[in-house]
């Protein structure tokens, strides 16, 4: 690289270059290298750098330098591939979402739904849902789970108050309760990968270009200058792969770094924590009973990492007359896999009991494997554990995988359980999978039962691609009882608005037959489905959808799982309006329209055609980014309005067109529209009745123009008459 620089000769010949040089240069100053004073600026001998060579071309004036790659400042490369984006606060709104199901059968009427209120402001959501139970003559609806939740990504912790799921840590079981529950909540910083992530760095010898490739995909190319540089947390998925680094200089040569690497959701990053701190009252009786709670408790979850290949964690039950603890721990070894192992203690009035628990999984691109083993004595207790005689001693899980694209994938799978009232169960199951051609896949599965209650079961599947949502399968299973056959054709719904349907046969001892038709809107699905089992028929009718409150109007859609966004293009309807480049909605009357399905503390594009809207739209932005918050509404106003325009035609006294060059201006707005030849110029912003102002060379005059009631899309007015302005 060449560029001007003032330099020091000492009278011994060394040369001296400042500090601002030398940063220029990237040349990286070592700790303790003397430097001298001159003119309020620091010089470096460039003989003190070790490492660096030089040397000066007298007829050129040219200096040469030239050092070891760890003389160079390092350069840093973000793969920039984050996708997070800080939200701003919701809009005050609610919802209703709704799944109901009216079925007939044997003249006997029976309706099942699912219901869901919910409401969200900035402090966060809240959410309660319902299910509905009716037969003829009576109606019953038993509440599920009520909670309000408050996010907080910048510190990635939510906290929950109302019902929840507790976590299980490594060696817990999850269970319903109510009551507060506070900790990490990763999901909402979609940008932040909590395991361990390789690094890869090179040198460059010339400025150079660099790709990186992840599994053999191209996931960066970067341009950097000469020197050493690192590339931190190169994305990658989790399980065994491989990173290449592929560095080309100025000269067209070419360097290639590759490295293996193993990442594990298992793990965390070094210093990140992950924890959760809940107390309430269990859940007993869920979906049968309203407000069934039983036992106080308080119990705690927290994991660090402690190194890239090291995760701890501990955890913490406490109820009134039980209490459990225990710790558990994830450790990388890159030859097997992710190690685990946990240890538990329990007091109760059973007594003192203990768990362990150790396993190893390895998935690779080819050949994946897991083992997983759990004991535990008679007097162990935890949350969500029933009576000693009921869960099992030891519980062992082994799998194992193997897939290639030329002969398809192969798993097989072993569970042994030991009880302690009942008989042990051991079962084996094989599967596999192969592509036939290009739209054909079979699979092959069989379980048979080793030990215990006799169990056998083999199956072959054969599925059709018949198109982008249209697919057929037939699939036959022999069991105890025989050979039960079956088939299948489907038509899956498509993003926006349209049908699907699905028909299925199946034989064997009780034959069934099931036909369904569904039809998918901007208000929600509705659904058609009969099935005949032997000689009884059923028919079901069914609805789904929901209904948003947001900016002061009610809103019928599809069911709002997510976030959603009110759209607003102006006043113009049945214009489309796209997610992501896929149309999902089309305004109303009035120019709304509601978008559901959008990623949460995530940028969303939303985008509007230019080419549906008229011509005497005025647009600001075709294209609009959104980033709701979790359950929450958006509100998107389009920068988009009605432009009356016309093409005004104005001559002189004296029978000449207004000179091109001359402006006119709509009295009350600032705009300017030039002239052109001919005496012509479009103005836009017109009502029915206007005042405008010609003006040209110091001159003005006065135009009354009233635009027709049919004026159409480009109106042409004239001749007016511009009076007291000459030429």
């Amino acid at each position: 690289m060449a560029s001007a620089a003032r330099l020091l000769q000492a009278r011994n010949g060394r040369l001296l270059a400042s500090a601002e040089e030398l940063g220029r240069w990237r040349i990286r100053l070592p700790p303790g290298l003397p430097a001298l004073s001159h003119r309020d600026s620091r010089y470096y001998a460039l003989d003190d750098v070790d490492g660096l060579e030089y040397r000066i071309d007298p007829a050129t004036q040219v200096l040469l330098v030239q050092g070891r790659p760890d003389v160079f400042l390092s350069t840093r490369i973000n793969t920039g591939l984050a996708d997070y984006s800080a939200p701003l606060a919701p809009e005050t709104g609610g919802f209703l979402n709704y799944d109901l199901q009216m079925q007939q059968q044997q003249n006997v009427g029976r309706l099942d739904g699912f219901l869901e209120l919910g409401m969200f402001n900035a402090r966060g959501f809240g959410t309660s849902s319902f299910l509905v139970r009716g037969t003829e003559g009576s109606l019953r609806t038993v509440r599920l789970d009520t909670a309000w939740t408050a996010d907080d990504p910048g510190e990635q912790r939510s906290l929950r108050l109302g019902d929840s799921i507790s976590r299980p840590g490594a060696w817990g079981r999850s269970l319903r309760y109510g009551g507060v529950q506070w900790g990490s909540n990763f999901a909402i910083r979609p940008d932040l990968v909590a395991f361990p992530q390789p690094s890869i760095g090179g040198e460059a010898v010339l400025p150079s270009t660099v790709d990186l490739y992840v599994d053999n995909a191209l996931r960066l190319s970067r341009r950097v200058p000469y020197g050493p540089f690192t590339i931190p947390n190169v994305p990658v998925v989790t399980g065994e792969g491989e990173v290449r680094l592929v560095v080309r200089d100025a000269l067209g040569r070419e360097s290639v770094v590759t490295q293996a690497y193993y990442a594990s959701a298992g793990l965390l990053r070094p210093g990140l924590h992950d924890y959760t701190y809940e107390a309430g009252f269990v859940r007993r009786s869920f979906t049968l009973e309203n407000d069934d709670y039983g036992r106080f408790f308080g119990a705690g979850t927290h994991r660090l990492g402690i190194t890239d290949r090291l995760t701890g964690e501990v955890r913490a039950e406490l109820l009134k007359d039980q209490q459990t603890v225990g710790l558990g721990g994830s450790f990388l070894w890159p030859a097997a896999g992710i190690l685990n192992a946990a240890l538990a203690a329990s007091r109760s009035p059973l007594g003192n009991g203990a768990l362990a628990s150790a396993g190893i999984e390895r998935q690779g691109r080819a050949f994946g494997f897991g083992l997983q083993t759990q004991v535990n004595t008679a007097a162990f207790t935890q949350l969500g554990l029933g009576a000693p005689q009921y869960h099992p001693r030891q519980l062992t899980v082994a799998r194992a995988n193997y897939s290639s694209s030329g002969i398809g994938s192969l798993f097989a799978s072993y569970v042994h359980q030991a009880n302690r009232a009942q008989p042990d169960v051991d079962l084996v199951s094989v599967g596999y999978n192969v592509g036939l051609q290009r739209d054909a896949f079979l699979s092959l599965f069989t379980m048979r039962s080793i030990k215990g209650e006799p169990v056998r079961s083999v199956g072959i599947t054969l599925t059709f691609s018949l198109g982008p949502r249209t697919s057929a399968s037939a699939l036959a299973v022999s069991q105890r009882d025989g050979v039960t056959p079956s088939f299948q054709l489907q038509q899956s719904l498509p993003q926006g608005n349209g049908a699907g349907y699905r028909v299925s046969a199946t034989g064997g001892s009780h034959p069934r037959n099931e036909a369904g038709l569904f039809l998918q809107m901007d208000y929600g699905t509705v659904s058609l489905e009969a099935a005949q089992l032997e000689k009884t028929t059923a028919f079901r009718v069914g609805a789904t959808g929901g209904v948003a409150i947001l900016g002061g109007r009610l809103r019928l859609a599809r069911r709002l799982d997510e976030s959603f966004a009110l759209v607003k293009v102006g006043d113009y309807p049945d214009i489309p309006v796209y997610r992501d480049n896929q149309p999902v909605a089309r305004t109303d009357a009035s120019g709304s329209a509601l978008i559901g399905s959008l990623r949460p503390y995530q940028k969303n594009n939303i985008s509007i055609s230019q080419q549906a809207l008229p011509l005497d739209a005025q647009i600001g932005a075709l294209t609009m980014t959104v980033t709701p918050v979790r359950r929450s509404g958006a509100l998107v106003e389009f920068p988009v309005k009605a432009v009356r325009g016309a093409l005004l035609r104005i001559f002189l006294d004296d029978g000449l067109p207004l000179p091109a060059g001359a402006l006119v201006t709509v009295a009350g707005q600032d705009e300017e529209f030039p002239v052109a030849l001919r005496g012509e110029a479009y103005v836009t912003g017109l009502a029915s009745r206007n005042e405008l102002w010609a003006a040209w060379k110091g001159q003005r005059c006065r135009l009354d123009v009233e635009l027709p009631r049919d004026a159409g899309p480009l109106p042409v007015i004239g001749p007016l008459a511009c009076h007291g302005v000459v030429p």
